[in-house]
């Protein structure tokens, strides 16, 4: 009788399950280990965010200069993942800040956004000014989607985000 591929055998009842399962239910339970651990010395598990909470943490802990909290009814402030990227061997996490603040009785709003970078061991190395929201993360760039001659990327190293970086026509200094 032939098995249907490789390293299968066909089984009755009672026999012990072939080696694909076991090595499946091992990778299974080592995978909801690594979750079930979450930020660990290498920061969030395999493609995860910090918590709101941690992040709030880190920022208010290092340097931010922005707001992270706002007047109820007059201010909001959002900081959302916007995802991870990896260059020489390095991790970060790059989140968007966005701050709106109702002028003028509610009629008018003002709104500033920042992309924040997060080394994954939760240092906080800066952000840049936007003016258009990225559109996503390629390799270790962060792109927007804008024409490539006004500048389209933000290119990281194994250090980290450049302190300048050209892109959407203008000069963005990395500031904290």
């Amino acid at each position: 009788m032939s098995t249907p591929c490789p390293g299968y055998r066909t089984i009755a009842l009672g026999d012990s399950m072939p080696m694909a399962v076991q090595i499946s239910r091992s990778a299974i339970a080592f995978v909801a280990m690594i979750l079930a651990i979450g930020v660990g010395r290498y920061g969030p598990a395999y493609g995860g965010s910090f918590s709101t909470d941690r992040v709030s943490r880190i920022l208010s802990t290092q340097d931010f200069s922005g707001p992270l909290e706002g007047t109820e009814g007059l201010e909001e402030i959002e900081i959302t993942h916007f995802g991870e990227l990896t260059s020489g061997g390095s991790a970060f996490h790059i989140y968007l800040h966005r701050y709106y603040r109702r002028l003028l009785g509610g009629t008018a709003t003002r709104s500033t956004k920042r992309l924040l970078v997060i080394s994954s061991d939760g240092t906080y190395l800066g952000g840049y000014t936007l003016d258009e929201e990225p559109d996503r993360i390629s390799g270790p760039d962060v792109v927007f989607d804008i024409p490539s001659n006004a500048g389209n990327r933000v290119t990281f190293t194994e250090k980290g985000p450049p302190d300048e970086a050209w892109f959407d026509g203008q000069v963005r200094t990395l500031y904290k």
